[in-house]
C-alpha cells in the first residue's frame, strides 16, 4: 500500500524574501565588518496575536561580544503576526513601529543601527573587544 504525502503540494524550491534571511544577512554583515570581534544573532520565537489568533514569530536580534564575556545585548525586536510586521528599538525604546514591507523593515533597523546611543554602544563594544583582543 502506497502511503499518503502530506507535503506533496508544498513547494521548497520558492525563494521569498522573509524577514528571519534579511535579519540573518544583516548578523552576517556584522560578523564580516568587525572580523569576527563582533557578531549578531537572530532568535525566532513563536508567537500568536490573542485577538486575532493569527500565527506569527517574534525575532530578538542581539548583538555579541565574545572578548567581553559574551556579553550580549538585544537591539532590536521584529514581530511578524500575519501580514503585518512591527519593529520595536530595545535600546530606544522608542514606540513599536510598523513596517510596510521587507524593504520599510530594513530602512526602519537602518535607523536605530545609526542612532546616537546604538552606534555609542557598538562602538564600545568594538573598541573594548579590540584592546582585549591584544592583550596576551
Amino acid at each position: 500500500m502506497k502511503q499518503h504525502d502530506i507535503w506533496e503540494t508544498l513547494d521548497l524550491n520558492k525563494d521569498i524574501p522573509n524577514v528571519y534571511k534579511e535579519l540573518k544577512q544583516q548578523a552576517d554583515i556584522l560578523a564580516d565588518k568587525t572580523s569576527g570581534i563582533l557578531y549578531a544573532e537572530v532568535n525566532p520565537v513563536d508567537a500568536y496575536d490573542e485577538s486575532t489568533l493569527d500565527l506569527g514569530v517574534v525575532y530578538n536580534f542581539y548583538i555579541y561580544a565574545p572578548y567581553l564575556g559574551n556579553f550580549r545585548s538585544m537591539l532590536f525586536t521584529v514581530i511578524e503576526v500575519g501580514s503585518k510586521i512591527f519593529i520595536l528599538d530595545r535600546i530606544n525604546r522608542s514606540e513599536k513601529k510598523e513596517a510596510s514591507d521587507i524593504g520599510d523593515l530594513i530602512d526602519k533597523i537602518d535607523k536605530i543601527i545609526s542612532s546616537p546611543e546604538v552606534s555609542k554602544l557598538i562602538s564600545n563594544l568594538y573598541t573594548s573587544s579590540l584592546e582585549l583582543k591584544k592583550q596576551p
